[in-house]
């Protein structure tokens, strides 16, 4: 069923050809020839490009629950480390500056592009979402809009006139009243990260790189990057596309992939080591 905005209209598209068994065998293919079915033309996964068309596609949900599930990024680095903001603040400045050329060379930015990028503390974002009373969004409100304005990211009196600072005290009595919405992306990564009952008794904290939007100078948005998967892309896909569509930045798959395949085997190395050590153990209690 195709993403659009005619209420009146209403299509399904079915796949010619395409049995239970097909897909079961390649998904990724059955998918592609969806969609070429529905644009009419035939081009390379690579070559695709959707925004060229008149109307927007997504997977419907049975694919995602079944199949294969949307994509998101999220760029962190923990308090532990030597330089713990150095990572976050690199990946902020390169996505402003690849944003700044695209403007430079006269190329539009996609409709979803946020409107900064912005680092900021788990715990901050923690202290908002788990706020219950007005005090507590209030200070929750004040250390995010410290943060953002610490890194030159100031939110504006209305959208026309976007060279207008707003004063910082006016700022979190307006975003403490409507409140700064965490997008679904970020929500779902602060419960995925929550490590006991009490976030608080965690020792270390960790800097995420969060995409914002400030659409009518009275409301402020925050999440990661990240959408709802094309035809024939793969998560990991669709959180590419998405991150460069949303904040400017792209991704080295080689590297993803590469990292994710040595952090599963020193995973099992370690379960291995663990499992040799217990059974170590077994045997001497045994003797």
């Amino acid at each position: 069923v195709p993403d659009t905005n005619n209420q009146k209209k209403k299509y399904i598209y079915l796949c010619r050809d395409t049995p239970a068994d097909v897909f079961e065998e390649d998904p990724y293919k059955a998918e592609l020839k969806l969609r070429d079915e529905i644009y009419g033309e035939k081009k390379e996964k690579n070559e695709w490009n959707e925004s060229s068309s008149s109307f927007k596609l997504s997977c419907a949900s049975c694919l995602l629950v079944a199949h294969e599930p949307n994509g998101f990024c999220l760029i962190s680095s923990t308090t532990t480390t030597l330089c713990p903001t150095d990572v976050v603040d690199l990946v902020r400045d390169r996505c402003r500056t690849n944003k700044d050329e695209k403007k430079k060379n006269g190329a539009l930015l996609h409709p979803d592009h946020a409107h900064f990028v912005a680092r900021i503390p788990r715990s901050s974002l923690w202290n908002l979402y788990r706020s219950k009373t007005r005090s507590q969004t209030s200070q929750a409100v004040d250390e995010i809009i410290g943060h953002l304005s610490s890194q030159d990211v100031f939110v504006v009196v209305d959208a026309v006139d976007v060279d207008v600072q707003q004063d910082v005290d006016d700022v979190i009595a307006r975003f403490t009243n409507g409140g700064i919405e965490l997008g679904h992306h970020l929500v779902s990564v602060l419960n995925l990260t929550m490590r006991s009952n009490n976030d608080d008794d965690d020792d270390d904290d960790y800097y995420w790189l969060v995409m914002g939007y400030y659409d009518d100078g009275k409301s402020l948005s925050l999440d990661l990057s990240g959408g709802k998967r094309h035809l024939g892309e793969t998560s990991l896909d669709c959180a590419m596309r998405e991150t460069e569509e949303e904040i400017s930045l792209q991704w080295d798959a080689s590297w993803v992939v590469n990292e994710l395949l040595r952090r599963n085997n020193d995973n099992n190395n370690s379960r291995n080591k663990q499992q040799q050590s217990s059974s170590s153990s077994s045997d001497v209690g045994n003797n």
